[in-house]
């Protein structure tokens, strides 16, 4: 799955465990722009969405997300929901 609005990354992996053309970062939230073929999850683009990403890996390039779109293993991720909140309900 494709998302948008990543979070930021750890230092550490930047200057210790990446290589030329990998992507760094580890967890992401964001919105669902496209879906796999191969995911089993019933994700649909709009979705909100967390999760975690093998950031800095020298095998698979892409699986970073500290980017502002991420490549993802659809399966692993869990949806986000909104509270509307008043501002009388915060005590």
């Amino acid at each position: 799955m494709i998302f948008g609005l990543t979070c930021a990354i750890p230092r550490k992996h930047i200057d210790n465990m990446s290589v030329p053309g990998c992507t760094s970062g580890c967890d992401f939230a964001g919105v669902v722009e496209e879906v796999g073929s191969k995911v089993t999850k019933a994700w649909k683009k709009g979705d909100r969405i967390a999760g975690f990403t093998h950031g800095a890996n020298q095998v698979q390039l892409e699986d970073g997300c500290f980017a502002e779109y991420c490549v993802a293993k659809g399966d692993l991720g869990t949806k986000v929901f909104l509270l509307a909140l008043s501002p009388t309900s915060y005590g």
